[in-house]
């Protein structure tokens, strides 16, 4: 068999092999990760701890720009915040689950948007209650799609000890979530809206026509 047979032949074979839909399935959309806390005395003992160690750091670089000797003590005073916070943090991980969490890509959402947006319909106004607008104007349309979202995008959930569940979430589930305590559900939601912003980075990058 010639050189040119033999590339020939190699050619055809890698052909025959690739499956598009099997390379799809290896797609990687963009992924993260984060952990929320349960335990709202702590987070807020921590809340303020790291204040207290801004505000100290903050009064310490204007005291040295204003050439004061005080700005060891205010140096001091943060290290100290900041000591206290970091053993509050050891202190949280037993109360801690990280969720880890992948985009669903800009079609899918646009997808889910306009399935949120028929679910909810336009109510007229009664004797006793205003008018409700339907569609994206609805009342209910950003949480609901936030939980309809997020439903979608959890891989996983693990726990400090090494457990994890992949079992699927539902929207109702997701919902319960808004039950943690402090700010926890806003970093859930804010990491998820970091990925989705990255997704469309991606997969505006894959859309271009670079012929």
């Amino acid at each position: 068999m010639s050189d040119e047979q033999t590339n020939q032949a190699a050619v055809d074979k890698a052909t025959e092999e690739f499956d598009v839909l099997d390379w799809l399935n290896d797609a990687i959309n963009a992924e993260g990760s984060v952990t929320v806390y349960k335990n709202a005395t702590l987070l807020l003992e921590l809340d303020e701890l790291s204040a207290l160690a801004r505000e100290a750091a903050d009064k310490s670089k204007k005291a040295e720009q204003a050439g004061l000797s005080i700005v060891d003590e205010y140096d001091e005073a943060a290290q100290e915040a900041l000591s206290a916070a970091e053993s509050v943090r050891e202190q949280l991980l037993p109360y801690g689950v990280t969720f880890h969490l992948r985009s669903i890509g800009n079609k899918a959402r646009d997808t889910l948007v306009e399935k949120v947006a028929r679910e909810l319909k336009a109510k007229p106004a009664t004797d006793d209650e205003p008018a409700v607008p339907g569609g994206r104007e609805h009342p209910d349309f950003f949480p609901r799609f936030q939980h309809q979202l997020l439903s979608k995008s959890i891989v996983k959930v693990t726990t400090p000890d090494g457990r994890e569940s992949t079992a699927p979430w539902s929207p109702e589930r997701v919902e319960a979530l808004r039950k943690l305590p402090g700010n926890e559900w806003n970093r859930l939601w804010n990491k998820l809206d970091s990925l989705t912003f990255a997704q469309y980075d991606i997969d505006k990058a894959l859309d271009l026509d670079f012929s």
